[in-house]
């Protein structure tokens, strides 16, 4: 039997049955994972910006609760109290989610905040030091003597993380002249 070209060119493809379905069904495949992937990674990405900014939060908060001390002792000072400072607000700062931050005073202990605030006041233990600086009136009666004061401030988020941070000030010493 001889085929003429005729019949080749004209003749249906019976051995490519099914074969557009086939491809159609792979290239939906590969579409749907490509965009399953998208999604996860839109996931993952909105979870670490959340993570993210709650440890901002944290941070300002633990910021925050240094400044207040500063304030605090800085208040100390003009009424001319030696009065020891303590911090304990366990709802004052909140985070983007509207979750409170509770910051205290005192450095973590056991990975957690501590039990009770501690008390930031100029240690009688450390020697006065002559105020830095140029000043005019020092070695005189009238002349100003400091003392180091260390703060700690812990501050805890919801997802148990924490910030510690220390600051320290020079605090007038009223009770001694150099």
């Amino acid at each position: 039997m001889t085929h003429s070209k005729t019949d080749r060119l004209t003749r249906s493809p019976r051995a490519e049955d099914g074969m557009a379905l086939l491809i159609a069904v792979v290239v939906l495949l590969l579409m749907s994972a490509l965009g399953l992937a998208a999604l996860q990674h839109a996931g993952d990405e909105a979870s670490g910006s959340g993570q993210a900014r709650r440890k901002d939060a944290t941070l300002y908060a633990a910021d925050s609760g240094i400044k207040m001390i500063q304030v605090s002792l800085l208040n100390n000072v003009s009424t001319s109290s030696t009065t020891p400072v303590t911090l304990d607000q366990p709802t004052l700062i909140k985070d983007g989610f509207g979750n409170p931050i509770p910051i205290r005073s005192g450095a973590p202990q056991n990975g957690t905040m501590p039990p009770t605030p501690e008390a930031v006041a100029p240690d009688p233990n450390q020697p006065s030091q002559p105020p830095q600086g140029y000043m005019l009136n020092q070695n005189s009666p009238n002349s100003e003597v400091f003392r180091p004061v260390r703060a700690d401030v812990t501050a805890l988020d919801v997802a148990n993380g924490m910030v510690h941070l220390q600051a320290q000030f020079s605090v007038l010493d009223s009770g001694s002249s150099y």
